[in-house]
């Protein structure tokens, strides 16, 4: 097989990985939401992965376009490969037939698909394997300029939220209109977990897919998590029931408020999450600035 068409072949690996970190990108909160999901890290940790998993598939694709270190980037290859296979195997052992976010939200693929597709990319490896080309395409100092650049890209263009958490505070709940509520939900004694939501919003859907897996990882009960939905609809009981099938399938108490009612209390702000203590509004967060730790620490001491 000749040279020219060997080199084709490392730039279709590479263009495949770079394809594949750009999809990620593109829909970045659902693919950290995702890593959440299996309730082993915390959504900081989870943050920190998803950029770093696209990163890495990023310095991946870039290496094999410019003939970089080309044995060990064979090898790097491999065990990764190795690894994201395994990650589904257990998917498909488990019966885990959602997107596995191997291309992002953009191409929706079961892990027994993505375990195809990394069978053909382990295949693709295996015929580049012996060529190396004649010269790496690039300088290696030009090289390493062009790999810090696609390392650091995911974190300056998508900064996670812990750091967009530090420098901004939610302040959009109307306290006047919400103690009221509160107290006709009795909602002013004790610790709870407040979620304001609409069945329809993006970014609520959003948040209760966090939500779900912080309640779930730190076992928090329906008594410390309440819903409070805007009514939309005559009869919400089958929206409120999809919206929490479809996001987490973590089902809490909640209530439907009047839409006037809940426009007035939020400022038409959705979603907004609160800690309250008694009748005490102790924290107040939106999608972006949600703390894990803050909410266990609340619930714990």
């Amino acid at each position: 097989m000749s040279g020219k068409i060997l080199y084709m072949a490392k730039c279709l690996l590479g263009v495949l990985f770079i394809l594949s970190a750009v999809l990620k990108f593109i829909s970045i909160d659902a693919f950290e939401r995702y890593l959440f999901s299996f309730t082993l890290f915390s959504f900081n940790f989870c943050s920190f992965a998803a950029r770093l998993v696209i990163a890495a598939e990023s310095l991946i694709g870039f290496a094999f376009i410019l003939n970089y270190r080309h044995k060990l980037l064979c090898r790097i290859t491999a065990v990764v490969l190795a690894v994201f296979s395994c990650f589904l195997l257990y998917l498909v052992f488990v019966g885990n037939e959602k997107n596995c976010h191997c291309f992002g939200e953009v191409i929706d693929m079961r892990p027994e698909e993505s375990l195809s597709k990394n069978v053909g990319l382990a295949i693709l490896l295996a015929v580049v394997w012996r060529y190396s080309g004649k010269k790496e395409i690039l300088s290696r100092w030009l090289a390493h300029i062009v790999f810090v650049a696609v390392f650091i890209a995911p974190f300056i263009f998508s900064v996670p939220d812990c750091f967009v958490r530090s420098g901004r505070r939610s302040r959009d709940l109307v306290q006047s209109v919400y103690r009221p509520v509160a107290d006709s939900l009795h909602l002013s004694t004790g610790k709870h977990m407040v979620c304001l939501y609409s069945v329809h919003c993006s970014f609520c859907k959003a948040t209760a897919q966090k939500v779900a897996a912080i309640a779930r990882r730190h076992h928090l009960s329906g008594n410390e998590v309440r819903c409070l939905f805007i009514q939309t609809e005559e009869n919400m009981q089958p929206s409120v029931s999809a919206f929490f099938a479809g996001n987490g399938g973590q089902v809490f108490p909640y209530d439907i408020i009047d839409p006037f009612v809940f426009l007035d209390m939020t400022g038409g702000v959705m979603p907004i999450v609160l800690l309250t203590s008694d009748t005490d509004l102790v924290a107040e967060y939106n999608y972006r600035t949600l703390d894990e730790r803050a909410i266990t620490d609340f619930f714990n001491h």
